[in-house]
């Protein structure tokens, strides 16, 4: 029964419609799969689940059973809707995975599950799983990393050498695969894979004679293997040995066993014996027998997506075959013979571009040598996010046309945009300098200098400017814009009602106007700005966003949604609307189906925006969708550059989220594009001292340090990089000094939390209590408080601090949990009322469920305890405690064997968990009792 901490709690789901009885097949189920009566299983836990959907003890149970009876896309559907519902990931991801991999979906295996934060055999089945993810789509190196991966995680087992011998006979390193193929035999000399393995090596290396041992030994191994009988008939065959040959593939078809490589043998032997028209009527049936298959068993044997796409060729049905082969290149994109076939086929069909791009993805020709279609070419570059093409073609055209400014200012502005801000600048203040004259030049750089953070320079330059053009109203217009940045509000105003008094068609000094009026927290007088604005200027699409955010943050939903709808009218392809309507999905609650659907139309329109990813992924995580989620920040940092201004922000919810990995990417990246931003270093320390690179941490805070000096934000990461390796006395110090810098919520919660973990209890308390007596409403740390005084059993003034929040307003469902723990270790009655409230709020929270369950079954309820404990186990395995729940409540049920089987998992376990020595004890006493029953 773990103190449920505060990190947030998953909203309350229905009820179920009858639990007792789904748990009831869920129990029955179990018992079916585990003497792999997988028929029997399957129909037990569609009962359980037809009882009650959110059952995902069973969900999860039957996502494995639909993988053992060969039906993965049917599993992905039960294992998907598992992680939704908070399955644990060290129950999901690697099912999920296998079925993944045998659905030709390799992408998601890579992009979508995470080898990181599991147990060690679960991140390395992963890594190895995308070890073979990354084989099909021919990237050897990423391969073999993820084999050297595995291998550290897995490594008494044989897999991670044979992937990495693969790789080197692949590469031609002869020695080295035998090296580690030898390495595999010695690990598990009874490995069939491991023999396979070493017989298609002998065979693909001319060595017949040690291909046929290896082959036997594998086939004594596995005797009913088709794939080795297959690959042992085409040695045969390769030796003149036809009825050998024959004799092999014989006994595949008594076995059942027909693959496409034994028809393809049969054919290539009738060819032999000169039988060609019975030859191309075997090939003909099969592509009939292949055309009648499954289309979720095809795609797990994307070779008939081949064969089927050579026959269309041959009969003409190009466009067939197109599809074919194109299927079947998403799992093998370098198979020579397919291009071959696909590129004929676009031929056939009159489109070369499309053949063109089978071979070279790129263009054929080089660009006209001509400066405006060079210029126009890079603008349309630009325009899709291209940056390296629209640099390259802006330079060309520049060396064609060196004195025609605006050529140079467009390529300093496309450097901007993609993340080169110094250079973007460089080269502007080169153009201010050698074309004085030129307005747009000296608006640019002032944007830059602004957008840069350099706003005493833009200040300066957009002064001298005004001087030169008193009466030009968009010079007025941009020194107020600039003046508005720099945060000096009264000149702003001037320059923006001068620029309105010149010219008062202009709708941008109206504009900022109206930005004004709400930078000053004037919403109405801004709304009455934003109207006036369109009514004049109806299709204007910044004031209409402006105008639905405003109404957004006063709660006007219907009318915002209008305002948006008009936006896209006169702009399809609008971010700021787009990201707008998903606002508005949300606040308004609607079906998560239509949230995630709409945010994934919205990434369709704009590929290539890193703030569209972003967007994305905090729609995904407001949703529940962590794993989609963390795949779509992933993305918005691939695509970011060394934009800081969206790497930090993406950063912060990659932590959130626990993609340390990924966060570490991104401010990898965000530090390259700003080095001396002081958050970014800090949070990057944080980053790494999580992943216990404390090397790099070290360094990094020295730097941060010389740069920046002894602020309280870098002392408190120096001291968290010692308390991240137990040397508190260290620590303490700094965290004492940051709290006397800057006495602030931060400063006291890492202090109070040193002196905890230093066993400095009574100061920790002293901390706390003089703390909250001058901030009563710090909710945060009262929290903290209570779950502190929890671990030290100070169960008194636990509840003296959870009751008062309570009386204060607060009832949620982390406040109920723990309340219910110290009553019920504190003998109070309330106990069981408590976490029945914390249940109703959170029935999904394993924390809740635990709790809930284990006071159940100490109230002589254990058949209801242990349906809570089953899903706590579901949502979180590696937790020994729930273990250890259930076995006493399978015990108290007189299920013993089973109860032995949770409780020796709980302690062997590894990890220490209230209630240890009391399971130590009922192992040793259900031991006797089972040994007694003979």
């Amino acid at each position: 029964m773990a103190i449920f901490g505060w990190w947030g709690a998953m909203p309350a789901v229905q009820a179920a419609i009858d639990r007792e009885r789904s748990q009831e097949f869920y129990e029955e189920a179990l018992t079916g799969f585990k003497a792999e009566e997988y028929s029997t299983t399957i129909i037990q836990l569609r009962n359980a689940l037809q009882q009650d959907p959110d059952n995902l003890p069973a969900r999860i149970l039957l996502g494995e059973t639909l993988l053992r009876e060969d039906q993965p896309r049917a599993a992905i559907k039960e294992l998907e809707k598992a992680l939704s519902l908070g399955g644990d990931e060290n129950l999901v991801l690697v099912p999920l995975a296998r079925a993944y991999m045998e659905t030709a979906q390799p992408q998601f295996v890579i992009t979508g599950l995470v080898p990181e934060g599991h147990t060690p055999t679960v991140d390395g089945e992963l890594h190895l799983l995308q070890a073979a993810a990354y084989s099909m789509l021919g990237n050897r190196k990423l391969s073999e990393d993820a084999y050297l991966a595995a291998g550290v995680l897995l490594p008494v087992d044989p897999r991670p050498l044979v992937g990495r011998a693969n790789i080197a006979l692949r590469r031609g390193k002869r020695d080295k695969a035998d090296k580690l193929i030898g390495q595999a035999i010695a690990l598990a000399p009874d490995s069939f894979e491991v023999w396979m393995f070493k017989a298609l090596a002998h065979r693909d290396f001319s060595q017949p004679g040690a291909a046929l041992k290896s082959f036997a030994r594998a086939l004594e191994i596995r005797p009913t293997s088709g794939r080795a009988l297959a690959a042992r008939a085409a040695l045969w065959l390769d030796l003149g040995n036809v009825e050998a040959a024959k004799e092999d593939l014989e006994k595949a078809s008594d076995l059942g066993i027909d693959t496409l490589e034994t028809i393809y043998l049969r054919t290539l032997m009738l060819f032999r014996e000169g039988k060609s028209l019975e030859a191309r009527e075997v090939l003909r049936e099969s592509a009939d027998e292949i055309r009648a298959i499954k289309e979720d068993v095809r795609e797990k044997l994307p070779n008939t997506k081949l064969m089927l796409g050579v026959v269309a060729y041959f009969e003409g049905n190009f466009e067939e075959a197109v599809s074919h082969l194109n299927q079947f290149l998403v799992s093998a994109r370098n198979h020579l013979g397919a291009k071959r076939y696909l590129a004929a086929a676009y031929l056939n069909l009159k489109l070369p571009e499309d053949a063109i791009r089978v071979y070279r993805p790129g263009p054929r020709s080089e660009p006209p040598n001509d400066p405006m279609a060079l210029s126009m070419l890079a603008e349309a570059y630009r325009s899709i996010g291209d940056y390296a093409k629209a640099e390259r073609y802006y330079e060309t055209a520049l060396k064609l046309a060196p004195n025609v400014a605006g050529l140079g200012v467009n390529l300093a502005m496309s450097r901007m945009d993609a993340g080169k801000p110094e250079q973007a600048i460089e080269e502007l203040k080169w153009f201010v300098e050698k074309f004085p004259e030129l307005v747009e030049a000296h608006v640019q750089l002032s944007r830059v200098y602004v957008k840069v953070g350099r706003v005493d320079d833009a200040v300066t330059l957009i002064a001298a400017l005004v001087n030169k053009n008193p009466d030009n109203a968009s010079v007025h217009n941009i020194a107020g814009a600039t003046l508005l940045a720099a945060g000096n509000v009264a000149r702003a105003r001037d320059h923006l009602q001068m620029a309105n008094a010149i010219d008062p068609s202009l709708i941008l000094p109206q504009l900022n106007l109206a930005r004004l009026a709400r930078m000053e927290n004037h919403p109405a007088s801004a709304e009455t700005q934003y109207r006036s604005l369109l009514q004049v200027h109806p299709f204007h699409v910044p004031s209409g966003l402006e105008l639905a955010q405003l109404l957004l943050d006063q709660g006007e939903l219907d009318e915002a949604a209008e305002r948006i709808a008009k936006v896209l009218e006169v702009e399809p392809k609008s971010f700021d609307a787009h990201t707008l309507q998903l606002q508005i999905l949300l606040l308004k609650q609607e079906p998560i189906e239509r949230v995630r659907n709409t945010a994934y139309e919205f990434l369709k329109k704009f590929p290539e925006e890193p703030k569209a990813d972003y967007v994305a992924g905090k729609i995904s995580a407001a949703i529940g969708d962590a794993d989609e989620a963390k795949l779509q920040f992933r993305h918005a940092v691939q695509k970011a550059d060394f934009d800081t201004a969206i790497l930090l922000p993406v950063a912060h919810e990659q932590i959130a989220l626990r993609d340390l990995n990924g966060a570490l990417w991104s401010l990898t990246k965000a530090l390259q594009g700003s080095p001396n931003n002081l958050e970014a270093g800090v949070l990057r320390a944080d980053v790494l001292i999580q992943l216990k690179d404390f090397a790099n941490a070290d360094d990094l805070l020295n730097t941060l340090t010389e740069n920046h000096g002894t602020l309280a934000p870098i002392m408190i990461k120096r001291g968290d990089w010692y308390m991240a390796q137990d040397q508190t006395d260290e620590a303490l110090p700094l965290y004492a000094e940051a709290h006397r810098i800057a006495p602030i919520h931060l400063s006291v919660r890492t202090l109070f939390r040193a002196l905890v973990a230093d066993k400095q209890n009574n100061a920790a308390v002293e901390l706390m209590r003089t703390w909250l007596s001058k901030h009563p409403d710090d909710i945060a740390l009262k929290r903290i408080f209570g779950q502190a005084l929890m671990h030290m059993k100070r169960y008194r003034m636990a509840r003296e601090v959870y009751e008062a929040l309570k009386a204060g307003g607060l009832e949620d469902v982390i406040l109920l949990n723990n309340l219910a723990m110290i009553y019920h270790f504190t003998g109070d009655g309330r106990a069981l009322r408590t976490a029945k409230q914390a249940h109703e709020l959170a029935s999904d929270a394993w924390s809740v469920l635990d709790t809930y369950g284990w006071i159940l079954t100490q109230n002589d309820e254990p058949e209801n305890g242990l349906a809570l404990l089953r899903e706590a186990f579901a949502r979180s395995s590696t937790n020994p405690e729930v273990r250890y729940h259930i076995g006493v409540a399978l015990m108290i049920l007189g299920r013993e064997e089973e109860a032995l089987e949770e409780l020796e998992a709980a302690v062997d376990s590894g990890k220490a968990f209230t209630g240890e020595e009391d399971a130590e004890k009922l192992i040793d006493k259900l031991r006797v009792s089972l040994a007694d029953q003979g």
